[in-house]
């Protein structure tokens, strides 16, 4: 397959996971991050990390300063490290058990889908689209579509989990407005 037809169906995928993710948190700000520094971003209600690089050593900061611009969703999208190509070199941290432990403790992971599979795949598999949800890949289908698929989308719930919570992000914001004279 030519390399741009691979990249239009991994955007495709991302594009339709995203658009997925919007509708069902009702965000009505995006912040798209493909890389570099996250210093002096605006928050928004929804934020796509499409920086499948941070610096090994840095992920865990990384990840927590990608949380804290996310009023409601983090959608992280990775190299799948469970793919049967994927060169042991490039793994570094983005082992599924190493993000997800980060991601657990900044939100609570909602789901997690493997994108980009390829279309033989998809066809055993008889799987719409280019998505799969975790929770649809059972048995030796389920372990095929893992070790095909390109990359691997986290969604993050960073929404705060309780009305004291609720309340001290609001009263954090609101001091926010007051210093700088502009809401975060």
């Amino acid at each position: 397959m030519p390399r741009d037809d691979a990249k239009t169906r991994e955007r495709e995928a991302i594009t339709r996971v995203v658009e997925r993710v919007a509708t069902a948190y009702g965000t009505e700000t995006r912040l798209e991050i493909h890389e570099g520094a996250l210093d002096g971003l605006t928050p928004a209600d929804l934020v796509v990390s499409l920086d499948a690089s941070p610096q090994a050593g840095n992920l865990d900061r990384r990840l927590r300063s990608l949380a804290a611009l996310a009023r409601k969703v983090l959608v992280l999208i990775v190299p799948n490290p469970e793919r049967i190509r994927w060169r042991p070199a490039e793994r570094g941290n983005h082992g599924t058990i190493a993000l997800a432990r980060v991601l657990w403790e900044v939100g609570r992971v909602r789901e997690h889908d493997y994108l980009d599979i390829p279309r033989a795949v998809a066809a055993l598999a008889r799987l719409p689209g280019d998505a799969v949800s975790a929770g649809a890949l059972r048995g030796p289908i389920g372990a095929v579509v893992r070790r095909a698929a390109r990359l691997h989308a986290f969604v993050v719930d960073t929404a705060p989990r309780t009305p004291q919570a609720r309340r001290r992000l609001r009263t954090a914001e609101e001091g926010s407005v007051r210093e700088t004279g502009r809401r975060v």
